[in-house]
């Protein structure tokens, strides 16, 4: 696991989160379609390391328009269409949402890294489902999610690239 290392344009070859854990609980306090999650069960450090697991997911998610802001940055944002290596709302807001979804046990990851294709997987209750994409530059994790589509649909061609697959 990686040091938990907040997002600023000073920081691109080590940053491990594109928000803090203050960011993270004052979008929870104030955005309805994030505070389902009741996030002051959980510590600071652990908060951290959920953030650093919806980074990840973020980053992995799909193939993003652009290019990277800096060739050497270690996370896929800022995009070189950004200014200023400032990261939108909608990222930050995407953070916060996917840290929620992990925070509750509504997204338990899996990359399938050596065959090229990534799995994600979310369980509730007895019910488990699987999206895959056959490459590796895209995911279906959140095809049912419009909430989260809809913050990231102008990072993806202003088109839907989600896929549901459903293994039962």
């Amino acid at each position: 696991m990686y040091d938990f290392i907040e997002y600023n344009k000073t920081n691109l070859l080590t940053a491990t989160s594109y928000i803090s854990v203050a960011t993270l609980k004052a979008i929870n306090t104030n955005n309805i379609m994030i505070n389902f999650t009741d996030i002051t069960a959980f510590t600071d450090a652990q908060l951290e390391n959920q953030l650093i697991n919806a980074t990840q997911i973020l980053d992995n998610l799909m193939s993003w328009n652009g290019f990277k802001q800096d060739s050497t940055q270690r996370l896929e944002f800022p995009r070189d269409y950004e200014v200023d290596y400032v990261l939108s709302d909608d990222i930050q807001l995407a953070t916060a949402y996917i840290c929620a979804n992990i925070a509750n046990g509504t997204i338990n990851t899996i990359l399938v890294v050596d065959s090229g294709i990534q799995v994600k997987k979310e369980k509730a209750d007895v019910l488990e489902k699987e999206y895959f994409q056959a490459t590796s530059s895209t995911n279906a994790a959140f095809a049912n999610n419009p909430y989260l589509e809809n913050l990231l649909y102008n990072y993806i061609g202003g088109g839907s690239m989600f896929i549901n697959v459903n293994k039962g």
